[in-house]
Order: structure tokens, then C-alpha cells, then sequence
């Protein structure tokens, strides 16, 4: 019951110092929510990860998700030069994003100098990057790196 849930939320509480409540009562509903999810996940997945690898979950994927892009409603503003900046790539995507099965299509970037293919021990460079995970994959008739990496 309450008691169980309660002793949940106290091991792995948010804390942020601060002297406004309606910061520390969002705070706490957000942990609740977490909590009550966890619990939920564990009973019907059957899942052994502890509360704080599925906080690091929640967060990974919370941070992940691609934000709106905002519509500018008058373009009075010329647009500045950008300045150049270097390629990184991006990261893994969490397992629950990896193997969802949906949204993973190749789309074919206009690069003056292909990327490396993203799967374990492949060294080939590719202009095909997955549209929702943003990395580069091979796709051609030798290679079919893209089915291999969302399909292990």
C-alpha cells in the first residue's frame, strides 16, 4: 500500500534545495509517478532492474526525444551565418528506442564525406542515417547493417 510506495520514493528521492513548495510538490509528484511506474513495469514485464536503472531509462529517453520545431511567424529577421562546427555523433539510442520497431527509416543525407556505420565491428561509411535515431547505417546489397542493428 502507502507505506510500500512511500518507502520507495525514499530511496532514490529527487532533491533540489529550494525554498519554493510548488517546486518541491512538483518534484515529488514526479517521483511518485516514476515510482508507481517502475512497479507497474516490474509486474508485467517480470523485469529484475532496480528503480534507479529505470530512473536512468526514463531519463535517457526523456532526454532523447526530439523536441517541436517552432514555425517563426514573421521572418523580419535575416538569417545570421552559422558558424562551422564539427561533426559528433550521436548517441546510442536506449534499448526501448532501439527495438521499438517503429519510425526507423533510412534517409540519404547529401554529405561530402560519408560517416562510419555505427554497427559493432563494421567499418564501412555510409550516407544513410536512421531517421528517428539520427546514426549512420549501411544499406546495400552486401551489407544490411540497418536490419542487423534494429534487429539483434
Amino acid at each position: 500500500g502507502v507505506d510500500v510506495l512511500d518507502q520507495s520514493m525514499e530511496y532514490y528521492r529527487t532533491f533540489m534545495k529550494t525554498r519554493k513548495w510548488t517546486l518541491k510538490v512538483i518534484l515529488h509528484f514526479i517521483d511518485l509517478a516514476i515510482v508507481n511506474s517502475w512497479r507497474q513495469y516490474r509486474n508485467e514485464m517480470l523485469a529484475n532492474n532496480t528503480p534507479k536503472s529505470f530512473r536512468f531509462e526514463v531519463a535517457e529517453t526523456v532526454l532523447n526525444t526530439p523536441s517541436r520545431e517552432r514555425h517563426e511567424s514573421s521572418p523580419e529577421v535575416e538569417p545570421q551565418e552559422q558558424p562551422l562546427v564539427r561533426y559528433r555523433p550521436a548517441n546510442d539510442p536506449s534499448v526501448g528506442k532501439r527495438y521499438d520497431g517503429f519510425d526507423h527509416f533510412p534517409i540519404f543525407d547529401d554529405l561530402k564525406a560519408p560517416r562510419t556505420c555505427r554497427l559493432e565491428k563494421c567499418k564501412s561509411r555510409s550516407k544513410l542515417r536512421c531517421r528517428k535515431c539520427d546514426i549512420y547505417l549501411c544499406l546495400n546489397r552486401d551489407k544490411d547493417c540497418f536490419y542487423i542493428y534494429y534487429n539483434k
